[in-house]
């Protein structure tokens, strides 16, 4: 398979102590089986001294992950886990491809008709656009199969994908999958794919049909990082990964599409990745419309579509290229989801992977196992509809406008057109699709551009040309990339007017942020709201919110975003009578402490101050002050053997004004103060900086913000039962609250 080769690069264990049981030189790891565990560490966390604490002697780092791979004992790995300088321990599972062992030879596709996944009426509208690239993270493709070899994707340097797992393609499951998604049509030759697609193969899995957590997530990875819109993976995992959630949500950062297979187990909890709420899983139905036996469902199963007797190409280990099979699972239920969305995405490419997930969910079919359910945790939202998701979208664009006369006899048109986001309440934040053009007339002449998109949502914002005397009609209108199209007319005898009389300039309080205590230089947003209830249209460079009581008095709260020391701009372009402003602003305290009252109110520049109400916020800023409030810590129980070591930490939240250095806020001892802990500790990265001070993890922390203490205790010779007492300070200031933080530790 021509494929480049790469390894997955396994971990190089960082600078560590466990909390459980730190293990140093003397102390034999219990022997058991090896395996291969993902670790993540700290930042700044070296290996190469404390690696062999663990007795680890395979280790690899995978960059792309930002995690380690080892080799080690289940009991290793646990002391890891417990290790709070440790973020992630799991085991690099086998993830095993979702097919099921299947009788051949049957004589046609029935998965692409109407009574299944509705695909051939589908491409009445199309058949796909090799434009589009979908990836298929799985066991290869054969890429010399004869209704394969057009549709492969290759990169720069001619490569059709990437193999993680260093084997050339050796099982037949990603072919089948390949051929699901993208056999060429109208060639004489095998079978039809949903969509005439590129196909990129990303090697993940072994010959057996097996793969590990580490290639599956870089696979994903790199789909996504190669453009890949839409990722498939007809594999899964049954238990929880963390490291391939990341791996999705990364893919979705990157605006490409996850679908998954639920699994093949017919148990009530789908497979990872499928269960990540960002993926798409498919389960399998069987011809009678109900879940076929070994398909997994549960939290997570979005779609099914048919995944009995599914006929595609195949590999064959004869050097064949012209070899199919009938295959069962659901590892042949998402490739058809899969095609789909890809020719969603072949028909308007503007749709984010949100959109996409919409158009499947909300055109699905009901089936009559679902009863009254619009979902159910069996089905998910429904039956795959191919026709049904290119043609869901029905419903125009929204525009929102308003029309107001300058003074020179030119109508202002200001407002915003986004696509509808359509009755459902699948994904009900989500537009159907996109803003393709906006253009206005005025009585009903030329039509005159004003935007081309395509954008998500289009701000009107534009002068027309000087109009006579009279009444005229503004007429706008828009498209979305699904040809639906919304026009709006507005009468210029019903458009608003910036008065220049001040008795037009009314407002009325709706909200307004509360009192706030803060300390010197410390900063805080505030917000007010306003309701125009008067007769005059409110501009953004007209109407601000003003400092009073003295009018235009210089304000020591100002920051950058203030429009000057005295004036704050309303977050609308316009606001006409009836609507309401919002004003948004950050205040940054003055140095000297004190109780504060700072007034303001509306203005309308060069015509009106409004009516002063008397608004105002009561600022407190207080002297600089260190306090703290314990949330948690390691357990408080410890058995240790002399001489040993363990690992302890402590979270403290910062309820002071004052922002953490890790400089001069530290772990102090305590009962009494300043005491030398019998447990110090030497060494840079023990956590300790004296016998009576250990160092705050975090450079800085603000208020509000929580700061964590974690150090390495090292057991006296002496056996006994010692409580150690410790206590936040700022040296130089003060000590902050006792709350009697102790550890327990014996020692023997």
């Amino acid at each position: 398979m021509k494929f480049k080769q790469g390894l997955a690069k396994i971990l190089v264990f960082a600078l560590i102590f466990s909390w459980v049981s730190f293990l140093p030189t003397n102390v034999v790891v219990a022997s058991g089986n090896t395996d291969f565990f993902l670790v993540r560490l700290k930042e700044n966390l070296k290996a190469d001294y404390f690696f062999p604490k663990y007795n680890v002697s395979q280790f690899e780092k995978i960059d792309s992950l930002n995690v380690f791979k080892i080799k080690t004992n289940t009991a290793t790995a646990e002391n890891l886990k417990n290790n709070p300088l440790v973020t992630l321990v799991e085991k690099d599972e086998k993830v095993k491809a979702n097919y099921i062992p299947v009788d051949p030879y049957f004589s046609y596709q029935t998965y692409l008709d109407s009574n299944n996944s509705n695909i051939v009426k589908a491409w009445d509208i199309t058949k796909g656009s090799s434009l589009v690239t979908v990836a298929i993270v799985d066991t290869g493709i054969d890429y010399l199969h004869e209704d394969l070899v057009g549709r492969m994707w290759t990169n720069q340097y001619g490569y059709y994908g990437y193999d993680f797992v260093n084997e050339e393609d050796d099982h037949y499951h990603g072919t089948v999958v390949a051929g699901i998604i993208a056999a060429t049509k109208d060639n004489g030759l095998g079978v039809a794919g949903v969509a005439n697609v590129k196909i990129m193969a990303v090697k993940s899995m072994t010959s057996t049909g097996d793969g590990v957590i580490s290639d599956i997530a870089q696979g994903i990875k790199y789909a996504a990082n190669n453009e890949a819109k839409i990722i498939t993976l007809s594999l899964g995992l049954g238990i929880e990964s963390s490291v391939l959630d990341e791996a999705v949500n990364y893919a979705y950062q990157k605006n490409s599409l996850v679908i998954a297979a639920t699994g093949n187990s017919g148990d009530n909890e789908i497979n990872y990745p499928a269960r990540n709420p960002l993926a798409i899983g498919v389960g399998s139905i069987n011809t009678l419309k109900i879940r076929s036996d070994f398909s997994n469902y549960g939290t997570g199963t979005s779609l099914v579509a048919l995944g009995e007797n599914i006929y595609s190409t195949s590999w064959i280990n004869t050097n064949q290229t012209n070899h199919y099979r009938y295959n069962n699972g659901t590892s042949f239920a998402a490739p058809q989801v899969t095609g789909v969305a890809a020719l969603l995405l072949s028909y308007d490419p503007t749709l984010t992977s949100d959109q996409i997930r919409k158009r499947l969910f909300s055109s699905a079919k009901k089936l009559t196992t679902m009863g009254a359910d619009s979902y159910n945790y069996q089905y998910g939202y429904g039956e795959l509809d191919a026709y049904a998701a290119l043609t869901k979208d029905k419903n125009p664009p929204e525009i929102n406008a308003i029309l107001y006369k300058n003074a020179n006899g030119s109508y202002q048109v200001t407002g915003s057109v986004m696509d509808s986001k359509g009755p459902s309440n699948i994904l009900p934040s989500i537009a159907e699709s996109n803003i393709k053009t906006v253009r206005y007339s005025i009585d009903n002449g030329p039509w005159q551009l004003i935007s081309y998109g395509p954008v998500s949502v289009f701000s009107l914002n534009f002068n027309t040309p000087v109009i006579t005397s009279g009444i005229h009609n503004i007429s706008i209108e828009a498209q979305d990339t699904s040809g639906n199209i919304k026009t709006q007319a507005m009468s210029t005898a019903n458009a608003g007017v910036i008065s220049s009389a001040p008795a037009s300039y009314k407002a009325q309080l709706v909200s307004q942020s509360s009192y706030v205590t803060l300390g010197p230089g410390q900063t805080k947003t505030m917000s007010l709201a306003f309701q125009n209830v008067g007769q005059s249209v409110w501009t953004k460079d007209l109407v601000h919110l003003g400092t009073s009581k003295p009018i235009d008095r210089t304000s020591s709260f100002a920051d950058s975003s203030w429009l000057s020391r005295s004036r704050i701009a309303m977050k609308e372009d316009v606001v006409a009578p009836g609507n309401t402003a919002h004003f948004e602003f950050t205040i940054t305290n003055p140095l000297t402490s004190g109780s504060y009252n700072e007034y303001f109110n509306l203005v309308a520049e060069n015509i009106t101050w409004f009516s002063d109400i008397g608004i105002f916020w009561k600022i407190n800023v207080e002297e600089l002050s260190y306090h703290a409030k314990y949330l948690n810590q390691s357990p408080a129980n410890v058995i240790m053997s002399r001489g040993s070591t363990f690992s302890i930490w402590v979270d403290y939240q910062n309820t002071g004004t004052q922002t953490w250095d890790r400089s001069n806020v530290r772990l102090g001892t305590n009962n009494p103060l300043d005491r030398e802990s019998p447990f110090y500790m030497i060494g840079q990265n023990s956590g300790w900086l004296s016998k009576s001070r250990i160092s705050m993890e975090q450079k800085t922390v603000k208020p509000g913000e929580t700061g964590r203490f974690t150090f390495t205790i090292k057991a006296p010779q002496k056996d006994g039962i010692y409580s150690e007492y410790f206590r936040p300070v700022a040296d130089g200031f003060a000590w902050m609250e006792d709350e009697g933080l102790y550890w327990q530790v014996v020692v023997w």
